[in-house]
């Protein structure tokens, strides 16, 4: 089965976002689109999810970022601000990232899957798939970062 997403605007919409942050900063850095964009279930008034992940310098990742949303919303999309200092709401976790967390029952507990955009290709990164690759590589993986996280010792919690 073809993946509509993939083919979709708001795709090509990150995809030339993500073009223009490089030649605004100077680097180009992957976008995860994840949320109701990502299963395809937007409304009108759907915020876009988007994490972009940099090791190093932040000043780097907040140009970026700030190219890269500015570029969005002067083609509509709405990004939610959850009053952490900054005027828009993008992540800063990678796709690991984001798996652990899954595991962790911590976050993204309804998202099965997400797309990590680059300017010529996009990859679907399947967090059910992920999960079961992990817990066969690392048998009650699960059951420890559940653990781990009710203990208070999460990331995010």
């Amino acid at each position: 089965m073809i993946d509509s997403i993939i083919d979709s605007s708001v795709v090509k919409d990150i995809q030339s976002g993500i073009k223009h942050s490089s030649s605004e900063v100077g680097v180009s850095i992957p976008v995860i689109l994840y949320g109701s964009y990502a299963k395809g279930l937007q409304r009108a008034s759907s915020d876009l999810d988007l994490s972009v992940s940099i090791d190093g310098n932040s000043d780097i990742w907040h140009d970026y970022v700030d190219a890269l949303v500015n570029r969005l919303q002067d083609k509509g999309y709405v990004f939610n601000n959850k009053d952490h200092g900054m005027p828009y709401d993008v992540a800063q976790l990678s796709p690991g990232m984001m798996l652990l967390e899954r595991l962790k029952g911590v976050m993204f507990t309804e998202d099965k899957k997400f797309y990590v955009i680059h300017p010529g290709l996009v990859e679907t990164f399947d967090l059910d798939e992920e999960s079961k690759k992990l817990e066969v590589k690392h048998p009650g993986i699960t059951e420890k970062l559940a653990e781990y996280s009710s203990n208070g010792l999460g990331f995010f919690t």
